[in-house]
């Protein structure tokens, strides 16, 4: 498991996207970097002593890192967004956010 943690830590933090114009595309970018940023402090975290971690946070980390990769190719390959679509990519990484935010509290991380 501590493996996959870190393979999934490493996929994430090998993402990066390319500049882009677009008003809403480059919102959804900052909000992507903001939830990969707080995504990589927990799971490097966990990676410290990943056997301390209930397998319902492993599990939650790595749906975590899914959702970004998921959402981070929908952004490279996506030249425009609908605000219905803006607004959806907002509740994800919204999400990713307050998963964060609990398993940190849960487990007296800071």
């Amino acid at each position: 498991m501590k493996k996959l943690i870190a393979l999934v830590l490493a996929l994430v933090l090998t993402l990066s996207l390319a500049a882009c114009g677009n008003t809403s595309k480059k919102l959804a970018t900052e909000a992507l970097d903001a939830a990969s940023k707080a995504f990589n402090e927990l799971a490097d975290k966990m990676n410290e002593d990943i056997g301390y971690y209930e397998d319902s946070a492993v599990e939650a980390i790595t749906e975590m890192a899914l959702m970004l990769e998921e959402n981070k190719q929908l952004l490279e390959n996506s030249k425009e967004f609908t605000q219905e679509q803006l607004n959806e990519l907002m509740k994800e990484f919204q999400s990713i956010l307050d998963k964060v935010a609990e398993i940190k509290t849960d487990y007296g991380i800071e």
